[in-house]
């Protein structure tokens, strides 16, 4: 599915789903969307202490719903744009 190297970026339709709530998601879902940030590689985000629930069900539905993408190499170019890939 993902690599633990992946980085995921909230999108728009992410970013207002954290301000209004609307969607029907299952908490550990709505957990991950909130720490979802552009920049932190998805094993350290697992890694917060989501229990023994399975998350990439969770995230396969926040990416098939729009609400977070992977990052692509010019999304983390510009948010390091001194690193090189």
């Amino acid at each position: 599915m993902y690599a633990d190297e992946a980085v995921f970026r909230r999108t728009a339709a992410g970013q207002r789903e954290m301000l209004i709530q609307s969607a029907p998601l299952s908490p550990h879902a709505r957990r991950f969307l909130a720490v979802v940030n552009g920049h932190t590689a998805l094993r350290p985000l697992l890694d917060l202490g989501f229990g023994s629930e399975p998350m990439r069900q969770h995230i396969e539905q926040l990416v098939e719903r729009g609400l977070i993408a992977l990052c692509t190499e010019d999304d983390l170019v510009s948010v390091f744009p001194s690193s090189r890939f």
